[in-house]
């Protein structure tokens, strides 16, 4: 069993608020670029929504009231925060023909774990029609959350027939059969100006405080609208924004693209203390809540990690070492200097000696050149490092280097010799490669023998 040691450095008294930058995702969707990241603009084409290479956008003009024109779908990665307050912002980007902006409009319907929901109408047209918002937020009437149901997508998004063959208005299912409630902007009660393109929303999920605040952002027009609910999505789960032309009756509008962004701003308390725990001992968390009378709360998941600051001294290069004091390089005992010239000379007298007594047996040109190899070695004197044994050594390995480059390339010109000398000049090697087709023996003295009867015969008619 592993045992993991943790140390603690002594810090100085202190207690701050250090912020750290929450997680961000960024996605821009387009006609060509239609998924990223953990998010996708899905377009339901069998509602006649196609795509127009005239404007490079979706065309929004469905032929049906059944289902949603534009599901913008997220994953995981992508869902409010369980814990702290977090945020999803959309962009979109778009265009409104001429003639839809006599009489049109849209809805958006934001979904959470396919069972709550609230939905919004944008306003396309000029005839000065309020922009709308539900359910109604009234509380007075205790009404201070959004819808619910078993499923958005079967019971309010896709339009059953509920046993009929008409199927209900879109603007009906999205409202609860059409109970909307006017929209306020932060200076009016209500808003009814025609959307200027591009429009924001934002939607700022906090289950601290448990309310959940919507924003349309109309930066063009200089307008914000805003609905606040006493009540927070659930956390961790699944988003869907559907978008829904409200007409089927040819009046289409565009969309260009949709700028999608996630972000939360959670926060850390540190204190640090004068001393330091003691190392090398086991470390225990306790949680403890304060309360015992029916006060909980939830722990999803704990992670741990450890880490310190120990790290291996790095050796020192000559250009390190050049920048230290001279003096400490030479802190040295005088007794260890001494020892180490005592040693080095006598390894000098040693080399002497066996040079003259070389130098009685061998020849006039072998005397000279050890002559010339004790003058270097009396030159080198106390600062020399190589002894007799070394230089023995390095000649030694130089000579088995050099024997093994001349081995090796006879081995390889013998090779190449048998090689040049083999009758059949086939490379023997490839008939163990299963990749390599090989003919069988038999067909090539099969193909000869043909050969050879054909030649035969036509010289015995000649």
């Amino acid at each position: 069993m592993a045992v993991i040691i943790w140390r603690i450095l002594p810090l100085c008294l202190c207690l701050f608020l250090n912020e750290i930058h929450g997680r961000t995702e960024h996605a821009r969707l387009n006609m060509t670029h239609d998924r990223h990241s953990g998010v996708a603009v899905l377009a339901n084409y069998a509602n006649g929504i196609n795509v127009s290479y005239t404007h490079w956008a979706w065309n929004i003009d469905p032929n049906t009231q059944r289902g949603y024109d534009l599901l913008l779908a997220m994953s995981n990665e992508w869902t409010f925060h369980p814990l702290i307050e977090s945020q999803l912002t959309f962009t979109f980007n778009g265009f409104t023909p001429n003639r839809t902006v006599d009489d049109g409009e849209f809805m958006l319907v934001f979904s959470v774990n396919n069972t709550q929901f609230f939905s919004v109408v944008i306003r396309l047209d000029t005839q000065r029609n309020t922009w709308k918002y539900y359910p109604q937020i009234n509380a007075a009437n205790n009404a201070t959350s959004f819808a619910s149901t078993t499923a958005v997508y079967e019971d309010i998004i896709r339009g059953s027939s509920n046993g009929t063959t008409e199927v209900p208005m879109r603007w009906d299912r999205v409202s609860g059969n059409g109970a909307w409630t006017d929209i306020p902007s932060l200076t009016q009660a209500f808003y009814r100006e025609k959307l200027v393109w591009p429009f924001t929303v934002k939607l700022i999920n906090n289950p601290q405080d448990d309310t959940l605040l919507y924003q349309c952002n109309l930066s063009r027009s200089g307008a914000t609208l805003q609905v606040e609910y006493e009540s927070a999505f659930v956390g961790g789960e699944s988003v869907d924004v559907y978008l829904l032309n409200d007409a089927n009756d040819n009046k289409p509008f565009y969309i260009y693209s949709i700028e999608a962004e996630y972000y939360d701003n959670r926060a850390t308390l540190q204190v640090a203390y004068e001393s330091a725990f003691v190392g090398g001992e086991s470390v225990d968390v306790y949680l403890l809540n304060d309360a015992n009378d029916n006060k909980p709360f939830y722990i999803y998941s704990i992670e741990a990690e450890y880490y310190d600051n120990e790290s291996i001294p790095d050796i020192q290069t000559t250009e390190e070492l050049g920048d230290l004091n001279t003096t400490e390089m030479l802190d040295l005992s005088t007794t260890e200097i001494d020892i180490m010239a005592n040693i080095t000379e006598t390894e000098t007298m040693d080399s002497t000696e066996m040079t003259e007594t070389a130098s009685t047996e061998t020849s006039e040109t072998s005397d000279n050149m050890q002559t010339s190899s004790d003058e270097q070695n009396i030159e080198q004197g106390p600062d020399s490092t190589l002894s007799g044994g070394a230089i023995a050594g390095i000649v030694i390995g130089c000579f088995c280097f050099v024997l093994l480059l001349v081995l090796g390339g006879w081995y390889l010109l013998k090779l190449k010799d048998k090689k040049a000398n083999d009758p059949s000049g086939v490379n023997k090697g490839e008939y163990m490669r299963p990749d390599v087709e090989v003919t069988p023996i038999d067909d090539v003295l099969a193909q000869k023998r043909k050969e050879s009867y054909r030649l035969s015969a036509g010289a015995a008619t000649t």
